[in-house]
């Protein structure tokens, strides 16, 4: 079986970005590289010094300043998962739709408002597109 090359979009705490000497394991980049069905190929991030900490921690071959640059690139790609701010879900989903995405797994929330999620809905409809949104991990045991 091949693997699913997984993109992160966004390299906060829940993505897997912790401080020097932080020990955080509940986050999308330790999950992806600890399971032999992933492989963790690029990732996305404003912050410079967050994504060169996370590409090295997590050895990502590929890093990009933004989303516009990592659609330049034409990655060939399975998934992404976005882990942008969700003030920022709505703007950067209605980009990554306009490409030929198979795959998005998004952190929740989605998007702001009814209007936004109607938008979104249709689309992914349309296109026939697998959306997955995160659930909620707060009653977790850790």
């Amino acid at each position: 079986m091949n693997k699913i090359k997984t993109v992160i979009f966004g390299c906060g705490s829940i993505a897997g970005y912790t401080r020097t000497g932080s020990k955080n394991y509940l986050n999308h980049a330790y999950e992806i590289k600890n399971n032999k069905n992933f492989q963790l190929i690029a990732c996305i991030e404003k912050n410079r010094k967050k994504k060169i900490q996370f590409q090295k921690k997590y050895q990502v071959p590929y890093s990009f300043n933004n989303l516009e640059t990592f659609m330049r690139a034409n990655i060939n790609y399975d998934l992404i998962v976005v882990c942008t701010t969700t003030e920022m879900h709505y703007i950067n989903l209605r980009k990554l739709l306009k490409k030929k995405v198979k795959n998005i797994f998004c952190e929740k929330p989605i998007c702001e408002t009814i209007k936004e999620f109607k938008i979104l809905n249709k689309i992914i409809d349309t296109k026939k597109i697998n959306f997955f949104v995160n659930f909620n991990r707060k009653e977790d045991e850790t």
